[in-house]
């Protein structure tokens, strides 16, 4: 290989080291090269170490940021009357300038709070189909027999059809058999 008396671009001194044809003369030496990466290399385990211990924070106190957040913008609406208008001004301007991109916006949003409603009310379907469930001591009101969580349906006593309510005084447990039977007629007509 072809040595040549070269700077290195660190430390300055010329040094003979060995370099390829078409390379430029000023290069690192050996000492000042393993310098470097040691010095890239710690400053990278920094970082890192550092974007770690934010991310774990924020995991850990979401509900925390999220709530000053809010607090946040509710001191600066209260203090700040002129907020609020901004904010509606700044929302008329997109709207005029690239209405495309905020129906994407509140596309995302409502997609975002559309799940989130869902989420929130299987929750509550579920939560209120065993109360009715276990209220009723897990037997149909038509049929009186013991009903299994699987063929439980929740009935209308008083059909909707008929002016009844989603209220839980209004909905009794039944077999899903049985509530087919009842249809939309009132429990004296469907035994009677």
């Amino acid at each position: 290989m072809k040595t040549r008396i070269v700077e290195c671009q660190r430390c300055g001194f010329l040094r003979e080291m060995p370099v390829l044809p078409g390379r430029h003369t000023k290069v690192l030496c050996e000492l000042c090269a393993i310098a470097r990466r040691r010095e890239y290399v710690a400053r990278y385990r920094k970082s890192a170490s550092r974007r770690e211990v934010t991310a774990r924070y924020r995991e850990r106190n979401r509900e925390k940021l999220r709530e000053d957040s809010r607090n946040y913008q509710i001191a600066r609406r209260v203090a700040d009357p002129e907020y609020a208008e901004r904010g509606r001004e700044h929302i008329r301007q997109l709207t005029r300038e690239r209405p495309e991109h905020l129906s994407e916006i509140r596309r995302r949003s409502y997609a975002k709070h559309a799940e989130k409603r869902r989420e929130e009310s299987r929750k509550h379907k579920l939560i209120r189909r065993r109360e009715i469930w276990e209220r009723d001591a897990r037997l149909c009101h038509i049929c009186r027999q013991t009903i299994l969580w699987q063929d439980l349906e929740i009935d209308h006593v008083v059909p909707r059809s008929c002016g009844g309510t989603n209220d839980p005084t209004n909905l009794a447990a039944s077999h899903r058999a049985c509530n087919r039977r009842k249809s939309a007629q009132s429990l004296e007509e469907c035994l009677g």
